[in-house]
């Protein structure tokens, strides 16, 4: 089971799974730390492709795929017998007329799996290149992102600093050994400019800061890319919207860890 579950990475970063199999994913996730990397990395992957190419559906949109579906055909084609004759065609002879064959028949359980993977592909594709599906993709993510970070709030061994910020507002980090990374919780932090976004830093015992995730100003949790598990503390800076390689700026708020 436990090697099933290191396949859902990208379904559960796209909420594309069902209460019982995110259930049991998120307590697999507890213990596997690859599996949160690879979650962390899919959360961040959907806001920064999309950010450039997100549109709101256009209307046609829903009334497009519906009409699609009634032209499209749900079953694979038919599969002649060995002398090429087509498996559905019977005569006013036949006394006992076979079933007609279908192509590449596969057990249903596994044709679910395979098909939750290709959609996750699809959608990754699709976001991409841009298009119309990227505004519900990026929601998505986020929603995963969300999710992630509750878990790690959630640990038995949360640990919290917090800190105040240059200008008003808060900021906690809230970091789970067992589960080897740390969230951010900001609290009435100012809005920025429109080309602005906060960017948290992770400190290393050197006091090198190294770039960790760039996100608006509000008060959701943010899940803290890199390698939060080692680092002394957490800075927070103004940054562009895209974000920065190094600070631009002195640090705004520390939270020593």
């Amino acid at each position: 089971m436990n090697a099933e579950l290191h396949t859902l990475t990208g379904a559960y970063a796209l909420d594309a799974l069902d209460d019982a199999e995110r259930s049991a994913f998120e307590e697999h996730m507890r213990e596997c730390a690859a599996c949160r990397e690879e979650v962390a990395s899919f959360a961040e992957l959907g806001p920064l492709l999309a950010s450039d190419e997100a549109v709101a559906p256009p209307p046609s949109m829903r009334a497009s795929v519906l009409s699609g579906i009634t032209q499209t055909r749900q079953l694979p084609p038919l599969v002649g017998d060995q002398d090429g004759h087509a498996g559905a065609e019977t005569t006013s002879d036949d006394t006992d007329p076979q079933p007609a064959r279908h192509a590449d028949v596969v057990p249903i359980t596994a044709t679910r799996r395979w098909g939750r993977r290709v959609s996750v592909l699809a959608a990754a594709a699709a976001l991409a290149v841009g298009g119309t599906v990227a505004w519900q993709v990026t929601q998505t993510e986020q929603s995963s992102q969300t999710d992630m970070a509750q878990l790690v709030m959630d640990a038995p061994d949360a640990r919290t600093a917090r800190a105040q910020v240059t200008g008003g507002g808060t900021v906690e980090v809230v970091r789970s050994a067992s589960m080897d990374a740390a969230v951010l919780v900001p609290t009435d932090l100012p809005k920025t400019d429109a080309d602005k976004r906060y960017q948290a830093w992770l400190a290393d015992d050197s006091g090198t800061m190294h770039a960790s995730t760039v996100f608006a100003s509000g008060s959701a949790p943010v899940l803290l890319t890199g390698d939060a598990s080692g680092a002394t503390g957490v800075g927070l800076t103004i940054e562009p919207s895209s974000g920065s390689k190094q600070p631009t700026s002195d640090p705004i708020a520390v939270v020593a860890l």
